[in-house]
């Protein structure tokens, strides 16, 4: 679904917000926040409605949302004071008061276009359909060029026709082509479903997975059907049997043997799931209150058999009571994600850290390469190549904005002073950027 609204664009299936002809990069929460309220701009959205639908009431506060809401007033180009665009109702909530057109890209319309547009046979069909009376005016050239036209046509079209199919089965294989079901992929589910699932493919008749998506205090749900009648009993089936399970919103996964749960749900994590733990334990001090809270990493060093806590730049998750470390590690981190629509770093298993927490600077933030938004594409590639290891890891930035790592050191301070020592090689003005997956302040601890 697209919406339309000044310069503005937002795209839900994409999950791109454009204005004019700038593809802009706002964090999840803010374009999250847009499509609810342009979704419900027929009314007026309250603060409990909003801190549910974006944040699943994950402990959120007030000023966080007050925070997101003006970044996304900014995004758009309005402001607390303009609200040509939001506009607050005061003591009731916020409502998006803009004009705006919305628009389905997957429209049968559409479709139905796409597809016209590979009958040449037809149309040829059509043209050639002329009245006798008309033919009969034609000039003599006319006739002539026409009758070998039908001539050729008669003589190629069976040749014609196979190539014709062959290309447009080709073509639909493509544009119809979605990721197939594999059971070891199926996001959030304990390993004792993917097991369960692992003769899904085999099952007889019509039949899919129904998964829910990450809630806290909520179960994950998950519900398969096969055997039924059609398609769409086996979906309501699946979805049944989720809801089962859970009080989280159930989203189709698989139908039949394609998977259409979107790839956003769970961003990638590639980068940020280093799941063997290092030699060191924990604390409730490792990291400050502003990326963690002292009371969740109280209760998660608390809880009982395999665990994990995996954190975001505004969420957390954890998990305990697993069959496996790799299991515990894997369900943080895509739990994690999918709250926070971020790529999230898990930061220990079993109560022992997985990365290196520095100490000579002060963290402001996590860096992850999946989630920075001030590097370019290529250099996130080029970078990520060298940047990773459980060794010590540094990241420098010179004043023309160029980027210089330093990894597989043996102390913080070598790793920072590797980085910048490469760095001033090339540039006069040198920062550390980032030790290991943190970002640091200026000024040291």
């Amino acid at each position: 679904m697209q919406y339309l609204f000044g310069d503005c664009a937002l795209d839900t299936d994409r999950r791109e917000l454009r204005r004019g002809a700038a593809l802009l990069s706002v964090e999840p929460q803010v374009f999250d926040l847009l499509a609810f309220l342009l979704e419900h701009r027929d009314r007026v959205v309250n603060k409990e409605e909003l801190l549910e639908a974006v944040w699943n009431r994950r402990f959120v506060s007030i000023s966080a949302l007050n925070t997101r809401m003006n970044a996304a007033r900014a995004a758009i180009g309005d402001s607390g004071e303009q609200q040509s665009l939001i506009r607050t109702i005061p003591r009731k909530g916020f409502r998006f008061v803009g004009e705006v057109r919305q628009q389905n890209e997957y429209a049968p319309d559409a479709e139905a276009e796409m597809l016209a547009a590979h009958r040449p046979a037809e149309t040829t069909h059509s043209n050639a359909a002329l009245s006798l009376p008309g033919r009969a005016k034609m000039p003599l050239y006319g006739v002539l060029a026409l009758t070998l036209t039908t001539i050729a046509a008669v003589l190629f079209l069976p040749w014609l026709a196979p190539q014709k199919t062959v290309a447009l089965e080709t073509q639909n294989h493509v544009l119809n082509s979605v990721p197939q079901f594999e059971s070891g992929k199926v996001p959030l589910v304990e390993d004792h479903v993917r097991r369960e699932l692992e003769d899904y493919a085999g099952k007889p008749g019509a039949k899919a997975v129904a998964i829910s998506g990450a809630r806290w205090k909520a179960p994950i749900g998950w519900g398969v059907s096969y055997g039924a009648p059609d398609l769409e009993a086996a979906k309501k089936d699946a979805l049944a049997r989720c809801r089962a399970r859970t009080t989280a919103d159930c989203k189709l996964y698989a139908v039949g043997l394609d998977v259409f749960w979107p790839a956003h749900l769970v961003p990638d994590l590639a980068g940020g799931l280093a799941t063997d733990p290092l030699d060191i334990p924990l604390s409730v001090d490792t990291l400050p209150a502003t990326l963690v809270k002292r009371w969740a990493m109280e209760t998660y060093l608390s809880r009982p058999g395999h665990k994990a806590l995996a954190i975001s730049r505004s969420d957390f998750w954890y998990v305990y009571g697993k069959s496996s470390p790799s299991e515990a590690a894997r369900l943080a981190s895509e739990r994690c994600s999918y709250v926070a629509q971020y790529s999230c770093l898990l930061l220990a298993v079993d109560g022992q850290l997985t990365v290196r927490v520095p100490t000579l600077y002060r963290v402001s933030d996590l860096f992850l390469l999946a989630n920075a938004q001030s590097m370019s594409p290529e250099d996130k590639q080029r970078i990520a190549q060298v940047y990773q290891g459980p060794q010590w890891r540094a990241l420098a930035q010179g004043r023309s904005g160029a980027w210089y790592p330093a990894v597989e050191l043996p102390s913080e301070a070598a790793a920072v002073e590797a980085a910048l020592t490469e760095c001033r090689k090339s540039e006069q003005e040198c920062r550390v950027h980032a030790i290991g997956d943190f970002y640091v302040a200026d000024d040291k601890s």
